[in-house]
């Protein structure tokens, strides 16, 4: 059954070829071999039947230049439509002299200053033949088509003796093409990378190979077919671009090596250098190939072998796309504002995305996006971000804006081309960004004055649960909100307010929030709308003027987002709705030489009075702790955990509004997702990038030290804005801890400590909040150190003294320089009766 399978294709072969292929042309190419004849005089009437419109503008070489036009079409009249011509048989020749328009330039961004940040590298770039270098010509001339300089387009004689060999072999594989029939076969359809192989395709490349001989000279046929016809997979095509993607080199720079490597991966370019296989077979064919050029005397045979000794040395890293730039990831961002503001001036988007390989776009190139981004910015903040060393699953986005125009300035996020920017996650912020902005409307509508003092011991009713000491608001009769500060600090006592908010106080900014109203508008209102003015979708919320806890960052928002809502701490105003506004990204647009100018429609908000602003920028200076650098911040950490690549972590932040030397006023947003290394709040993860930063382009003006003087010194008259509330136990501290002793409530529980065998004292927590109400007597800087004591005393202290643990005597040293520094402003009574008691009873126990 083989033997006749066998024998049937033989047959087959042997009519098919024999007698059309080997008796004709040989006929032919004896009978044509002085006079030319068939070529001149075919090739004459193949010229008049296209040059009258005979000849379609169809196939593959078309096809090009007909997304070309599309892509001309639908930037200049906002239409798709690119015609096909009518016609018949043949494909026309004169795509040549079309398709230079084709090959045009790369997709360019560019930054403010018009320096490149991103180059998209088209289908490909065309060189003149005088660019490729003499010893790349000459080994294709040997390899493809020794007569290419003689014939008038077939090489009949080449073509007999192919058609011979395909008999012999009882296959298809001898194509006996000259180049200008290899220039040909583009000119028709073909499915994926493949070509027909038909005798009547074959018929049909020969004559269209006939009329480009008679349109085009020789050096236009092979310079097209060097730029244009030899591919190299990846899509890749023409020398040159293979020249830049295997081997990061110009045609010039070249080893006579690299030539023949790339010489010989048209054959099969599906077998290219990033297939293990692919490498085996270039390699093979390139010993061939050295052959023939020895014996064409193009290389010497010491050339040969060191060739094929280089050759084993190429390596080749896959190039994962076509974006050559460090700041690929902004790529994504870009390209979403650019589809939306040419959406605005009525263009179709489909065939102008720049993530999208296949969009003609991408295929033709020549286009220029100018932005707002600046490269020294964009450099400072990798190498800043890079130099910190975050955790190698975290998530992050740095996005730098003007603080007065809103122009985006640099970016840096940890996403890839064509997924989802980090810049558009939305996460809770913590006290990044509402926390302060709740001051500023407590200063706004009167709820505080410049000279408040505030008590966090006294904003509601104290509770003890598992997160330890805090307060609870009542909402309504039925609802009840518990704040707390952070566990190391329950509460921070009677302080200014510039100093609750430089220590991210909870309880304070919850009572602000609750305080607030204006009108029928509740806190939670007004930060509702700033924030819905942002950009931030609060649908889910609907008409609800009760969502206190929005004041700790539980609205989910973009970095972009909150990086516009910090501004607001510049003169007091916001962009409304910026992440509309293009011309924040993009200034312009030119492609295919046409310009769009994307027009500035920010509109601004008032939400602060700007105669606080000062007063708030001073007080996160201090928290910022950056000397006389002009800059303030604020972090921020959410409570929420979120699942992300299937870990559980939650989100951290940091806001920083700097004023530059050459940059003018800008606001840094860091964004990161928690890490057990790293850190999981703020001020662990970004702190070390924000110091680097503000040292790098902030100025250094003693401004807000100069300030701090001025507007935050203690003042004369204190205001206590957050009134005590009466207590359970009255009277003055002697008799209170006595009350104690005489009720046998004891003064400390006992516990194992987890690090020691050793017993641990902490203050009951009834007791704690008697303690804490002596500080209300106290000066400003005694008070800190009683506060810090007895808040010792209420997380728990060693008996005895230990390294690395607080003990009883740290608790001793505290109330003595909390005593010594309340002396030189008054009374020292309650502070002597505390340290005296805690000194009496803590004798027991050791």
């Amino acid at each position: 059954m083989e033997l006749s399978d066998r024998v049937k294709k033989w047959l087959k072969n042997i009519a098919f070829y024999s007698s059309v292929a080997v008796g004709s042309l040989a006929l032919i190419s004896y009978a044509n071999n002085e006079t030319r004849f068939i070529e001149k005089n075919l090739g004459k009437a193949m010229v008049w039947c296209d040059e009258n419109g005979f000849f379609t503008t169809s196939g593959y070489l078309w096809d090009q230049i007909r997304a070309y036009n599309t892509l001309e079409n639908i930037v200049l009249n906002g239409t798709g439509e690119s015609t096909t011509s009518s016609g018949f048989l043949l494909p026309s020749a004169t795509a040549i002299q079309e398709f230079p328009k084709s090959t045009g330039k790369n997709i360019t961004i560019l930054d403010e200053e018009n320096r490149s940040l991103a180059t998209i590298r088209s289908t490909h770039e065309s060189y003149s033949l005088e660019e490729f270098p003499p010893f790349l010509k000459s080994t294709i001339i040997v390899k493809e088509d020794r007569r290419f300089l003689k014939h008038y387009g077939v090489s009949w004689t080449a073509l007999a003796r192919a058609f011979a060999k395909d008999i012999m072999s009882m296959s298809r594989k001898q194509g006996g093409s000259t180049i200008t029939m290899q220039v040909a076969k583009h000119f028709y359809k073909r499915k994926g990378a493949n070509y027909s192989r038909s005798i009547f395709r074959k018929s049909k490349e020969i004559l269209t190979a006939i009329e480009l001989e008679r349109l085009y000279t020789k050096k236009e046929l092979f310079e097209f077919y060097m730029n244009n016809i030899c591919e190299f997979g990846n899509r890749v095509v023409g020398f040159g671009d293979a020249a830049e993607f295997y081997f990061n080199k110009s045609l010039e720079d070249l080893t006579k090596a690299e030539m023949t490597f790339l010489a010989v991966i048209p054959n099969n370019p599906a077998q290219h250098p990033y297939r293990s296989s692919g490498i085996k077979t270039i390699r093979s064919n390139q010993e061939r190939l050295l052959e023939q050029l020895v014996k064409a005397e193009k290389l010497t045979e010491e050339e040969r072998s060191q060739i094929i000794e280089e050759t084993e040395s190429f390596r080749f890293k896959r190039k994962t796309n076509i974006i050559q730039s460090e700041y690929t990831y902004i790529v994504d961002v870009i390209n979403q504002r650019l589809l939306q503001a040419l959406e605005q001036e009525k263009i179709p988007t489909d065939e102008l995305n720049l993530i999208d390989k296949d969009a003609l776009v991408r295929q033709a190139g020549n286009a220029q996006i100018y932005t707002t981004l600046n490269l020294d910015l964009m450099r400072d903040l990798k190498r800043i971000v890079d130099s910190r060393g975050l955790g190698s699953s975290q998530d992050f986005a740095y996005i730098v804006i003007g603080a007065d125009n809103g122009e985006i300035k640099a970016v840096y996020t940890s996403t890839g081309l064509g997924e989802n920017s980090t810049l558009n996650w939305r996460m809770q912020t913590g006290s990044s960004f509402v926390k302060p902005l709740v001051y500023g409307f407590a200063f706004k509508h009167d709820k505080l004055r410049y000279d408040s003092e505030l008590d966090d011991r006294f904003a509601a009713n104290i509770v003890s649960d598992d997160k330890g000491l805090g307060v609870t608001f009542a909402i309504d009769d039925t609802t009840a909100w518990t704040v707390h500060n952070s566990t190391e600090d329950f509460f921070q006592g009677r302080q200014p307010w510039h100093q609750h908010l430089a220590n991210s106080n909870n309880i304070i900014a919850a009572k602000l929030i609750q305080d607030l109203h204006n009108g029928n508008k509740t806190g939670p209102t007004m930060v509702m709308e700033v924030v819905s003015l942002l950009g931030t979708d609060l649908s889910r919320y609907g008409t609800r003027d009760d969502i206190y806890s929005s004041v700790l960052g539980t609205f989910e928002q973009t970095p972009l987002e909150v990086a516009y809502g910090f501004a607001v701490f510049d003169e007091g105003r916001i962009i409304m709705n910026p992440t509309n506004i293009h011309s924040l990204l993009i200034k312009n647009i030119n492609i295919l030489g046409k310009e769009f100018e994307v027009q500035n429609g920010a509109e601004y908000k008032q939400v602060l009075d700007e105669e606080d602003i000062p007063y708030l920028q001073t007080a996160m200076w201090t928290a910022l702790r950056v000397g006389g650098y002009h800059a303030f911040g604020k972090t921020g950490t959410s409570q929420q955990i979120y699942t992300i690549h299937g870990k559980k972590t939650n989100s951290t932040w940091y806001n920083v509004f700097m004023r530059t030397k050459k940059h003018g006023d800008i606001v840094l947003t860091c964004f990161a997702t928690g890490d057990d290394k790293v850190g999981r709040y703020g001020a662990e993860v970004h702190g070390k990038i924000v110091k680097e930063a503000v040292r790098k382009w902030a100025v250094y003006d003693n401004h807000y030290a100069n300030l701090e003087h001025k507007l935050l010194e203690e003042p004369e008259r204190i205001d206590v804005a957050l009134e005590p509330e009466p207590v359970e136990i009255t009277g003055d501290i002697e008799t209170v801890l006595n009350n104690y002793l005489s009720l046998n409530r004891g003064f400390f529980t006992e516990s194992k400590s987890r690090f020691l065998r050793n017993k641990t004292l902490k203050i009951e927590g009834d007791l704690y909040r008697q303690l804490a109400a002596v500080s209300s007597e106290l000066g400003y800087e005694s008070r800190k150190k009683y506060m810090n004591a007895i808040n010792s005393l209420y997380k728990g202290v060693s008996v005895r003294s230990f390294p690395l643990l607080k003990d009883v005597g740290d608790v001793m040293t505290g109330l003595r320089e909390a005593e010594q520094l309340q002396r030189r402003q008054g009374s020292t009574d309650s502070i002597n009766i505390v340290r005296k008691y805690i000194r009496r009873e803590v004798a027991r126990y050791r």
